[in-house]
């Protein structure tokens, strides 16, 4: 029988140092190493029992770390539970590829008797391959339908900070405020005949921001880029809230400087609209006739930040933006637009975790969220991961959050992501005293919900890796450390 697993939604890039995932999911060559993250749907009638699945190499990608996965646990028809493995692209050309797993398990009929199967299955997903020229200071992502160059002229920022131990620095937060991107399409396709061309401009930023940081961290490998293409005009720039290392342990020194970025990129994705992009907006308003297509397109964007942005909420981004192209006629067009965008990537969050729990007992945090009109978020449609800070401030774990009905999560669907932590295996990882005050904190992106069936303009509506919930909310604070999002304090003891 052939595997009863579907892939619904496309896999997605996550950059493992700081469990983000990139912007709409999309891989890049030049974070040398990334997890493919992938949701598996039960996709037939019958309880999955348990059940292996693995990758192999293929000419776009080496696994890194382990091959294959052995889940023992059940699946219920129609619940979705999140796989990963690390790989990297290194050497790869863009474009979109397909991701082939190969898995075999065991499911029950009706009649209680066992059915033994194992097969394929397959799903796109979108590479790139971002370049920095330190002489131009410009950024190039390659795609298959074209090229996208981009320059940082000025960039707000946060002050750089020093990692704990004072062992060495990490590089300021980049909230680009002036850019320049120039579009070279092939024709009138969009990127990966999906995503607006805006969402390759948001990819670069936080690919900038997160090189650099990777860059920066001892012991993580490098990126082959960095953020010397971001610019600033005076002192002032440096006016963002510093993301505090040691705000999720010590040893997690790398995540709220990459958190805050995730927040501060986003914030340009919002300013550039999500129903149509500058570069979608200025070809309508060419009138393009017959045969023709834009040769050369050059968006110039000023953006304007509110005091503070809180991941999930409505908060409103300044854009001016003129759109210059020049057409394969010969004729050139212009159009100039100066408009405020509030964020519609929308959620409020309940949490729920006992106040106090002996120090072996299986500790369950969960969590779900609604959207704008009130619907739960549930499945394959949230990549969450929880954060818990051990008492002693130093030691932190990042804890996966499943709506898949396993692993202590009640019932599949059901919109409440779970997690556990598990003291004792902790322990295993980590030399700590594990009783007093743990806190735990939440990081939650949305999934690309767009199908393959969609036309390219539709699903290019879609965008995914934005974030719904963070630790942490950008403040225009001077200087001071970030405000602490809300999060869960569980006094662990001996016994209760």
């Amino acid at each position: 029988m052939a595997t009863p697993f579907m892939i619904r939604k496309r896999p997605f890039a996550v950059e493992p140092v700081t469990g983000l995932m990139l912007p709409d999911g999309i891989f890049d060559t030049c974070i040398t190493r990334l997890l493919i993250s992938v949701y598996l749907v039960n996709d037939s009638k019958h309880t999955v029992r348990g059940f292996w699945a693995r990758i192999a190499d293929t000419p776009d990608y080496t696994v890194l770390g382990l091959r294959e996965h052995q889940v023992n646990r059940e699946l219920a028809s129609g619940a979705a539970t999140l796989l990963q493995w690390e790989v990297t692209f290194a050497g790869a050309q863009p474009g979109k590829k397909t991701l082939q797993i190969e898995a075999g398990g065991m499911s029950v009929l009706e009649s209680g008797k066992p059915l033994y199967w194992d097969g394929y299955c397959d799903a796109r997903y979108f590479l790139s391959s971002t370049s920095y020229d330190s002489t131009s200071k410009t950024y190039l992502c390659k795609v298959p339908e074209g090229s996208l160059a981009i320059t940082f002229d000025n960039s707000e920022q946060s002050l750089e900070t020093t990692k704990p131990g004072d062992e060495g620095k990490l590089p300021p937060v980049q909230f680009p405020q002036r850019l320049t991107a120039t579009v070279l399409p092939n024709g009138l396709s969009l990127p990966f005949e999906d995503p607006w061309w805006k969402v390759v401009g948001w990819l670069v930023a936080l690919l900038a921001g997160i090189g650099a940081l990777l860059e920066a961290s001892k012991g993580h490998g490098s990126a082959q880029i960095g953020i010397g293409g971001h610019g600033h005009d005076n002192p002032a720039d440096f006016e963002w809230c510093i993301p505090d290392p040691t705000a999720f342990g010590e040893g997690n020194y790398a995540t709220p400087a990459g958190i805050l970025s995730a927040i501060a990129n986003g914030a340009m994705l919002v300013g550039l609209a999500d129903d149509a992009d500058p570069w979608e907006r200025g070809r309508t308003a060419a009138n393009l006739l017959t045969g023709e297509v834009p040769v050369r397109e050059t968006v110039s964007v000023d953006l304007t930040y509110p005091p503070a942005m809180e991941a999930g909420t409505p908060f409103p981004v300044g854009a001016k933006w003129t759109y210059d192209a020049v057409l394969s006629t010969g004729r050139a067009t212009s159009l100039t637009v100066n408009e405020t965008r509030t964020n519609v990537h929308l959620a409020t969050w309940e949490m729920q975790a006992p106040a106090e729990a002996a120090q072996f007992d299986p500790i369950i945090v969960r969590l779900r969220g609604q959207d704008a009109q009130g619907t739960f978020y549930k499945g394959d449609e949230l990549y969450a991961y929880a954060i818990a800070v051990a008492p002693d401030g130093k030691n932190s774990f990042r804890i996966p959050l499943l709506d898949d009905g396993a692993n202590r999560d009640a019932i599949a669907s059901d919109g409440w992501y779970t997690g556990v932590i598990l003291i004792e295996e902790l322990m295993a990882q980590a030399k700590f005293d594990p009783l007093g005050e743990w806190k735990v904190h939440f990081v939650v992106q949305d999934v690309n919900g767009a199908s393959p069936s969609m036309p390219p303009k539709e699903a290019a509506t879609y965008i995914g890796g934005v974030p719904l919930l963070a630790p942490l909310i950008a403040t225009r604070a001077n200087g001071e450390s970030c405000t602490v999002n809300k999060y869960i304090k569980i006094i662990i003891k001996k016994f209760l």
